[in-house]
């Protein structure tokens, strides 16, 4: 319509090809080499996850006792911050695992070398670092001797200033200095 006059339209007439025929439309799909090519990429994609999922798994089996103690730590402060509540780690002789539990019930255990554990002679300790009082000197923690049976971590990620000792089968013995704010080791000591 144009100014409020109705004007007729041309209607079109379907093009016919060089044999008489109307046109067919094209309809739009997929060739073979696009299906396949997808499927090549899907393949090389999944056989990448696959190869590195396995390594992933076999790197978990083979942690060292440094390695499984920081992966403990680091889940502790997930858990007391997802749950909302305060979360213990500690060292289970016995069985030797790390173990992290709320309200006394286990969540997570770690289960560490053969050293460890009933008939193994490593042992793990925990121990406090006592905070500093005014301007008096800041306490050397590698040199801290107070035992804890456990390190707390805290609803905001936070735990208890703490040093771990890990003492292996051949009687040596390691001082780990943790920053009680992060999962982060910040010093380490013979």
């Amino acid at each position: 319509m144009m100014y409020g006059h109705s004007v007729p339209m041309e209607v079109k007439a379907s093009m016919i090809s060089a044999t008489g025929n109307k046109q067919i439309q094209k309809l739009s799909a997929f060739s073979l080499i696009e299906i396949l090519l997808v499927i090549a990429l899907m393949a090389v994609a999944s056989s990448i996850l696959i190869y590195n999922f396995a390594a992933f798994t076999d790197r978990v089996d083979n942690l060292n006792t440094e390695d499984t103690l920081n992966a403990a730590i680091r889940e502790g402060r997930y858990l007391a911050a997802s749950t909302k509540k305060i979360v213990a780690l500690h060292y289970e002789e016995q069985s030797g695992q790390l173990v992290l539990s709320s309200d006394n019930n286990a969540l997570v255990q770690f289960q560490l070398d053969e050293v460890f554990g009933e008939n193994g002679r490593g042992s793990i300790k925990f121990y406090s670092v006592s905070s500093s009082e005014g301007m008096s000197p800041i306490v050397d923690p590698a040199q801290s001797r107070s035992q804890i049976v456990a390190v707390q971590f805290a609803p905001d990620r936070s735990s208890t200033p703490f040093v771990v000792e890990i003492n292996d089968d051949e009687g040596i013995s390691e001082r780990h200095i943790y920053d009680p704010f992060s999962s982060l080791r910040k010093a380490s000591s013979p």
